[in-house]
């Protein structure tokens, strides 16, 4: 996923933001499709793949603005949804959120919603889905390692999909690339 953006920008004529976004499982298949090199015409319908509209554009659009202030999480958890379905898509746009931070105020937005997810959050509240592996190792502290660690387990404990392995490997990437190392 070092090309995401190459290999998502199709979609980009399907579903611009703000008006169409896609869910967590909408995103599986649209990563799928522009993996695959083949064509996706899903509904939009969530608020998180905004954030990973903003990774592909390179920056914070006017919709997600306001999820940059403040603390806390980037989404709001709507009381209808199961908290594994709230926190699948709040991990989704922190993942893609870390990408579009450039500034040191940005950056400490990231820092911020990491200590509310360490504090409010478990990982076991995850799916299978790795998102934001790199945001919690990356932050440093042992108990977001920990939450890192935990994340990963739950993917090796399900045995893993085709969209756990590209966001692990996005993950690595990011983690490489934030070290000053390249992989061999």
């Amino acid at each position: 996923m070092s090309n995401f953006a190459d290999l998502l920008n199709h979609l980009a004529e399907d579903c611009p933001p703000p008006s169409k976004i896609l869910t967590a499982g909408e995103l599986d298949g649209a990563i799928r499709a522009a993996v695959l090199g083949e064509p996706w015409n899903g509904p939009c319908t969530r608020p998180e793949t905004s954030m990973w509209w903003d990774r592909l554009q390179g920056s914070i659009s006017t919709l997600n603005a306001k999820r940059w202030e403040g603390d806390g999480p980037f989404l709001q958890q709507n009381e209808a949804e199961a908290i594994e379905v709230w926190t699948d898509a709040e991990l989704s746009a922190l993942h893609a959120a870390w990408f579009v931070a450039q500034s040191s105020e940005q950056k400490e937005r990231i820092n911020r919603a990491v200590l509310w997810h360490l504090e409010h959050l478990q990982p076991d509240n995850a799916t299978n889905r790795p998102w934001a592996i790199h945001v919690f190792y990356l932050h440093g502290t042992p108990e977001a390692e920990h939450h890192a660690a935990t994340l990963i387990h739950n993917v090796q404990a399900s045995g893993g999909t085709t969209l756990a392995g590209l966001l692990l490997r996005d993950s690595a990437a990011a983690i490489l690339a934030q070290s000053g190392t390249t992989p061999e």
